[in-house]
């Protein structure tokens, strides 16, 4: 992690963090491995807001969003760092709540003061299985916060055996396992983007 300034973080720092995709399987668990590792080692439970990020109508998004910028202005009780997590978000995928204006309105306001740089010792972790990648709101997120992408592959679209043997061979890799080429075609045809489940990655710094 960069050293902690002084005053209020820049934006670009590594402070706001998300963890997004259409894998909801590995987005969850990514993201939880990422708020263990984000917790401060100071504070336990309470170094740690968890904001849940399921709203049912118009109403509880707007107030999940706003709750989330309180918690991230407020001051930690224990030590100097807290960590804010926005948890399983659902008003960020193309729904009627999410096209609300009041949902729409209320995401800018939060893009904005992220954008501006979070407290000193504040960090702010958001995860979300399905996004509408039209918005805003996640078009800006690379330019304030470091996001890690699981995106499921699409057999539907051409080239998908391309994107499969590329996961195949790098976690091959960490296995200390090689394939030939011919049997890794074999091994993509047969066993597709199923099972082992397979995810594309995205990272933005």
């Amino acid at each position: 992690m960069p050293p902690r300034k002084k005053s209020a973080q820049a934006p670009g720092s590594s402070s706001v963090f998300a963890v997004l995709g259409s894998d909801e399987g590995e987005t969850k668990r990514r993201a939880m491995e990422l708020a263990s590792e984000l917790t401060p080692e100071q504070g336990g439970d309470f170094g740690v807001d968890t904001i849940d990020g399921m709203a049912d109508n118009v109403e509880q998004a707007v107030q999940r969003i706003r709750q989330t910028k309180e918690a991230m202005q407020t001051l930690p009780f224990f030590g100097r760092e807290k960590l804010v997590w926005l948890k399983n978000v659902n008003f960020l995928a193309d729904t009627v709540t999410s096209r609300s204006a009041s949902v729409q309105d209320a995401l800018e306001d939060l893009k904005e003061f992220l954008s501006q740089g979070l407290p000193n010792g504040v960090r702010f972790l958001l995860s979300a299985s399905e996004v509408d990648k039209r918005r805003s709101f996640y078009k800006s997120l690379g330019k304030f916060a470091r996001v890690e992408q699981f995106d499921r592959i699409d057999p539907t679209r051409p080239g998908w055996e391309e994107e499969v043997q590329a996961i195949v061979l790098r976690l091959a890799a960490d296995l200390d396992l090689r394939f030939e080429s011919e049997a890794l075609e074999i091994f993509v045809r047969l066993a597709g983007c199923r099972w082992p489940p397979i995810a594309k990655r995205a990272r933005k710094d």
